[in-house]
């Protein structure tokens, strides 16, 4: 069992994390109960801010030793990680230690690692003195043990120590251990349909990506038959998957699946939209409504992989409208030059073609 605690400084508005690891410290204990086995203690230069505030220098008794320290977090990371093995339960006084860490290892881009067990001792105090809702500080929570503050508080290893004999004391109100989870999310529940198994769609709960937009086009074909709405992204895992041939419902859009190897087949749909004289398209994995699902049952009945018939003619005659009308405009600005037709029929002439 390993306790850790961790000493940081707070950062300017703007910078790439909120707080820069400035020591790490660490004590192993066989139980939480057990003697304190080993420790572990690293001081950090600091890097981002190499000059912390004076609020900072005033909290943290060996700020002098980070500073003069010519240890980097990767390094110190590392010697932690060497150093905690294959242990797999942590202790922390309160639940913030882990956050920095795992911001920080972001950052220095190394791996970060998530035991099995956390424990707060934090909670447990506070619930073995009848404040659940209250965030008692180590200090006072040392204090109240009758703990002999011999050390400097603020100090990583210090802390660590002081958490370890905290636990001690504690340890005989078994009914007040309460593990935190993991700094992961809960698992989330399986999406449940009959359709789902119906149309053999995958059950794992997602979500939606950013639909793709294309277009303008001046046909429907061109839309359904582009590699960008025949390439869509898995909503699980984000990996390229391809789209089957789109089936046109009786609505302005289409469905379709497309599989990933991994998370199975999800429903896509294509909605189409007219803009002047052209289509636009948006393709999306939406989440399995029970409507889209009945309407992609219907269009996989229906089979039709083709715009309906009324978009091809709407589009030829928006087509010769779109002639008649340039025609039309041309005309009137030759003889507005002339001088004969007024302002008034270019008005119309213009406003027509918007309209259309």
């Amino acid at each position: 069992m390993i306790i850790l605690d961790l000493e940081w400084n707070q950062l300017y508005a703007g910078a790439p994390i909120p707080n820069e690891i400035l020591q790490i410290g660490a004590v192993r204990i066989s139980a939480l109960d057990g003697v304190i086995q080993d420790t572990f203690n690293a001081y950090i230069r600091p890097t981002i801010k190499k000059n912390p505030a004076s609020r900072t220098k005033k909290m943290l008794p060996d700020i002098q030793e980070s500073l003069k320290s010519e240890i980097g977090f990767p390094e110190a990371y590392r010697a932690f990680l060497d150093w905690v093995g294959n242990e797999q339960e942590f202790v922390l006084w309160g639940g913030d230690d882990f956050i920095e860490l795992t911001r920080e290892c972001k950052y220095w881009n190394q791996p970060f690692f998530v035991p099995e067990k956390i424990l707060n001792l934090q909670k447990v105090f506070s619930c073995a003195v009848g404040e659940s809702k209250r965030a008692f500080s180590l200090e006072d929570a040392a204090m109240y043990c009758g703990i002999p503050t011999c050390f400097e508080f603020h100090n990583a290893l210090n802390d660590a120590m002081y958490t370890a004999m905290v636990g001690m004391v504690l340890r005989s109100a078994k009914g007040f251990w309460k593990q935190m989870k993991t700094p992961s999310r809960p698992k989330p529940k399986m999406w449940s349909s009959p359709l789902l198994d119906q149309l053999g769609l995958s059950h794992t709960p997602y979500k939606p990506k950013p639909a793709v937009r294309i277009g303008p086009y001046r046909l429907i074909g061109d839309i359904k038959d582009n590699v960008e709405v025949r390439n869509l992204s898995c909503p699980v895992c984000g990996k390229s998957i391809k789209v089957q041939p789109w089936l046109f419902s009786s609505t302005q859009g289409a469905f379709s699946t497309a599989n990933c190897p991994e998370h199975g087949k999800f429903l896509c749909r294509l909605l189409l939209k007219r803009l002047s004289r052209n289509w636009s398209g948006i393709a999306s994995i939406p989440f399995p409504k029970e409507d889209l699902l009945l309407e992609y049952l219907q269009a996989k009945k229906a089979g039709v992989t083709q715009p309906p018939r009324k978009g091809k003619e709407t589009e030829e005659k928006a087509e010769s409208q779109w002639k008649e009308s340039s025609i039309a405009l041309h005309h009137c600005v030759a003889e507005n030059e002339l001088g004969h037709p007024t302002w008034m029929t270019q008005f119309f002439v213009v406003s027509y073609l918007l309209w259309t």
